[in-house]
C-alpha cells in the first residue's frame, strides 16, 4: 500500500522517529524520510547519542533524517553538528497559510518568507519550512 501511495507522488515520512524504531527503516523501502524532534537533545549527552544513532539509522536506510523544531542559530548548529539532512523549524520560517504557501511555490514572497535568515532559500511542505544544509 505505502508503494502505491508513493507512486501516486505521496511523500511517506515517519514523524517523531527515534533510535529504537530503526529497525522498521529496512522494512519501509517506500519510506522518503524521517523526523526527529531534537529540541531536546542539545545539553544530554545520553540524548546526543541517541540521535546521532537516528541521523546513523537513516543514512543506512538511504532517507533524510530531517531535524524538527529548529527554532534558534544554536539548534541549527546542533542538528548540523549531528549529521541532519534537512531541518525545519521557526529558525527558516514560521508557519504559512495556505495562501502563502501558493505564492512561495510560485516563486514569491522572497524577502518576507522565503528566505532563511541567512539568505538561503527554503522549501515549505506542508505548514512546516526546511532547508537543505548539505
Amino acid at each position: 500500500m505505502l508503494h502505491d501511495a508513493s507512486r501516486l507522488g505521496v511523500l511517506i515520512v515517519i514523524d517523531d522517529f527515534w533510535a529504537s524504531t530503526s529497525e522498521l527503516l529496512p522494512q519501509l523501502p517506500a519510506l522518503h524520510a524521517v523526523k526527529v524532534d531534537v529540541s531536546h537533545g542539545s545539553g544530554s549527552p545520553r540524548a546526543e547519542l541517541e540521535l546521532r544513532r537516528v541521523v546513523a539509522s537513516a543514512r543506512e536506510a538511504g532517507v533524510p533524517a530531517i531535524a524538527k523544531r529548529v527554532e534558534s542559530s544554536a539548534d541549527r548548529a546542533f542538528a548540523t553538528a549531528l549529521g541532519f539532512d534537512l531541518m525545519q523549524g521557526n529558525e527558516f520560517s514560521r508557519p504559512v497559510s495556505g495562501e502563502d504557501f501558493t505564492h512561495i511555490e510560485q516563486g514569491g514572497l522572497t524577502g518576507s518568507g522565503g528566505d532563511g535568515p541567512d539568505g538561503g532559500q527554503f522549501a515549505s511542505w506542508g505548514d512546516s519550512s526546511y532547508r537543505n544544509v548539505a
